[in-house]
C-alpha cells in the first residue's frame, strides 16, 4: 500500500508518498489522476519514498497512484483546493493603510477566466485579472480610502470565490495646532487659516471650522477635505 503526507493541499504543495509491498528493486511509476508526476524506485524489501509537487490542475478529488511493472498498485486520495493570498499580509497588530500597493495571489482558480477582485463589504472592483492555464493569476492594486477595521478582500470568477481579510490601520494622526491668525487680534481681510501640518500613512485631509465662540457651540464657517494646512477665505466668506 502506500501513505501519503496529506491528503489535501494547492498546486505546487509538495507531497511525500511512501510504499510498502511492491516488488523489489524496481521502478514504480506515481501518477496524480492521469498525469505521471514521479518515479521512483523500490529496495530490497519492496519499499520505497519520494517526493512530487502537485501539478496544475482543476480543484476537485484526485486518485494519487503507485503501480510497478509487476502490476503491484496502491492508490490513495488528494482533495486539490484553492487558495488566496495578499502581500504584504496585515493584522491587527501590523494593519496596512490607506493607498499601500497589494498584491493579490490565486491558485486552483478556472483556467484563462477573468478574475474579478473587490475590496471591502460594500464591494468596490479594485482589480480585474486574466487567470492562466493553471488556474493561477496575480494582480495588484492600491488600497482605497475607507473606515479603520477590518476590509474583505474578494476573488470570483464564474465559479468560485475567496476571500481573504485586510486590516486597516486606526492610529488617527495628532491634533494639528493653530498658527494664524494671531488669536484675540483681529485680522485685516483676506483672512487666512494656518495651522501645523500633519503626516499619517493613509494620508490626511483636514477639516477648518470657525465658531463665534470657544466651546464651537456656534459655527459660521466650516471647510471640509482640505489638503493643505491653510486656507484663505473668499469674499463670500467674509465672517
Amino acid at each position: 500500500g502506500i501513505h501519503v503526507s496529506t491528503t489535501s493541499g494547492m498546486v505546487r504543495d509538495r507531497v511525500t508518498v511512501a510504499g510498502t509491498g511492491f516488488a523489489e528493486n524496481v521502478e514504480v511509476s506515481i501518477t496524480f489522476g492521469e498525469e505521471e508526476v514521479e518515479t521512483a524506485r523500490s529496495d530490497e524489501n519492496g519499499n520505497f519514498t519520494i517526493d512530487f509537487d502537485v501539478p496544475s490542475v482543476q480543484p476537485g478529488t484526485y486518485d494519487i497512484k503507485a503501480k510497478d511493472e509487476y502490476y503491484n498498485s496502491a492508490l490513495a486520495e488528494f482533495t486539490l483546493t484553492t487558495g488566496l493570498s495578499i502581500n504584504p499580509v496585515t493584522s491587527q497588530a501590523s494593519p496596512g493603510h490607506v493607498g499601500m500597493d497589494v498584491a493579490v495571489n490565486g491558485i486552483g482558480f478556472r483556467p484563462k477566466t477573468t478574475i474579478t477582485i473587490t475590496y471591502s463589504s460594500t464591494p468596490v472592483v479594485v482589480a480585474v485579472a486574466e487567470s492562466k492555464a493553471s488556474g493561477s493569476f496575480s494582480a495588484s492594486f492600491k488600497i482605497p480610502e475607507g473606515e479603520a477595521g477590518e476590509h474583505t478582500i474578494t476573488a470570483s470568477d464564474s465559479t468560485n470565490s475567496l476571500e481573504v481579510t485586510f486590516f486597516m490601520e486606526s492610529e488617527a494622526p495628532v491634533i494639528p495646532q493653530p498658527l494664524l491668525p494671531v488669536i484675540d487680534i483681529k485680522p485685516e481681510p483676506p483672512i487666512t487659516f494656518k495651522w501645523q501640518g500633519v503626516t499619517d500613512p493613509s494620508g490626511v485631509t483636514y477639516t477648518l471650522q470657525v465658531a463665534k465662540d470657544k466651546d464651537f457651540a456656534s459655527i459660521v464657517l466650516e471647510k471640509e477635505r482640505l489638503t493643505q494646512s491653510e486656507y484663505t477665505l473668499t469674499e463670500d466668506e467674509r465672517l
